[in-house]
């Protein structure tokens, strides 16, 4: 059977839709992978048979945004998203988590090579960002684990690939999003849930990679994957 690849990201609120819009748009374009959108807001989105849309409400009861007044939206969604996205759909040999401002300028054939470590992303390490590292900190206490350090990635394009490590890494990366949550840590910085999850498990293998210039967001040009100098973990 011919590995399949879909790209799953998660659309809150009207505001975002233009952005989602283009993302299905241009991974239609230049891929044919499968596109699952996870959204609160699914009957604004364009009606599309090549997209496979989820209630967010049917995954989690987590709130949307968090703080006080609710002003921050809740980053660490992603995670629960990608496990059930990860655990539901198992036709699926590679997952391509995208926030939903990422799209493709071009066809990117270079992502259909990493196969061989079990999740891809930007490498760097939680001890380069002193906000990263207070809240490593924090959840080092309440999870009762000796963290030295941990590698970071940008989590706007992660890149999964199935295994049976990688089964055992999603459980426990709901369960420090949980304890996250439950101890009323920010919400954003959620590469750090991310990485303690990995410095659980030591098994599975991740590859730092740099970005370059064909996967695109707002705020930054993402790219065409490479290989780099970063240390693999």
């Amino acid at each position: 059977m011919i590995p399949k690849t879909a790209v799953i990201t998660l659309c809150v609120g009207k505001d975002r839709i233009e952005d989602t819009e283009r993302l299905i748009d241009t991974f239609t374009k230049y891929s044919d992978y499968d596109i699952l959108v996870v959204s609160d807001c699914i009957e604004n989105l364009p009606d599309r048979p090549d997209v496979k849309y989820i209630e967010l409400k049917s995954i989690t009861e987590l709130p949307t945004f968090m703080g006080r007044q609710g002003e921050t939206f809740n980053y660490n969604l992603k995670g629960i998203v990608i496990k059930y996205c990860y655990e539901k759909f198992l036709n699926y040999s590679k997952l391509i988590w995208a926030d939903c401002d990422v799209f493709l300028t071009r066809k990117n054939e270079y992502l259909d090579t990493l196969n061989s470590a079990d999740i891809y992303g930007r490498s760097g390490l939680i001890s380069h960002n002193p906000d990263f590292t207070k809240k490593f900190n924090q959840l080092k206490v309440i999870l009762n684990f000796d963290f030295v350090d941990a590698p970071t990635m940008n989590e706007c394009v992660i890149i999964f690939n199935r295994s049976l490590a990688l089964d055992k890494y999603m459980r426990d990366w709901a369960r420090v999003i949980e304890a996250s949550y439950e101890n009323g840590l920010k919400p954003y910085f959620e590469l750090v849930e991310i990485a303690i999850a990995l410095e659980m498990n030591p098994d599975v293998t991740y590859i730092g990679l740099n970005h370059n210039e064909e996967i695109r967001t707002d705020t930054s040009i993402l790219t065409k994957f490479r290989n780099s100098d970063l240390p693999v973990f």
